[in-house]
């Protein structure tokens, strides 16, 4: 059977008749096929896919390899709560990545409590995950110049996915900023904040 006549069935068919068909071959005619058909020709779900993802993504995070945490979006874009700051598009996170490298040279996330979060009708889906973020800053942090002092902070962060993809498309932060101004000794100490990792 030629390429051209494979590739024509193939779209017909789904990922267990392929592989029972020994199509192997086809996975790759279909490369550039819509995300459908190409989720068709995956050993694992679109939801293990996207988790998959948002790990690889905090992971590359700690590794301080932020080319590959910006190679997880489609179209990058990050929103912070606490602060109103949107960074959007490739240049915009580039430049978070460098600020928050510089700011906290020895930022680490931990204790990762992940949830998927499947939106309703026109809603996006998400996956959301609770972490606690350590670092300690040596460079300017929001107006902030550097104290030397270490932080340690619970947030959480919304993973939006467009519909059908497994690329991130936006990442919404949450975190109490008064916590880490009360730790980098910008504001005095009210209450207590939470530190450390979640009980189980």
């Amino acid at each position: 059977m030629q390429a051209n006549e494979l590739h024509g069935e193939a779209r017909g068919l789904t990922r267990r008749r392929l592989l029972r068909a020994g199509a192997v071959a086809a996975a790759g005619t279909l490369a550039e096929a819509s995300t459908a058909e190409g989720a068709i020709l995956t050993g694992s779900s679109l939801k293990q896919r996207r988790l998959a993802v948002v790990r690889r993504h905090m992971n590359t995070e700690n590794q301080d390899a932020f080319g590959q945490t910006l190679a997880t979006f489609g179209t990058p874009r990050y929103e912070f709560m606490a602060t109103g700051q949107v960074d959007n598009h490739r240049q915009a996170v580039r430049g978070y990545y460098d600020t928050i490298e510089s700011a906290f040279p020895d930022q680490h996330t931990s204790d990762w409590r992940m949830r998927y979060a499947p939106g309703e009708e026109a809603d996006r889906d998400a996956v959301v995950v609770e972490f606690l973020f350590t670092g300690t800053q040596k460079g300017a942090f929001v107006g902030i110049p550097a104290t030397g002092k270490k932080v340690s902070c619970r947030m959480a962060a919304f993973f939006f996915f467009a519909r059908g993809s497994d690329r991130l498309d936006d990442e919404r932060v949450y975190f109490d900023a008064g916590t880490l101004l009360i730790q980098l000794g910008v504001i005095p100490k009210f209450y207590p904040g939470w530190l450390g990792p979640l009980p189980h």
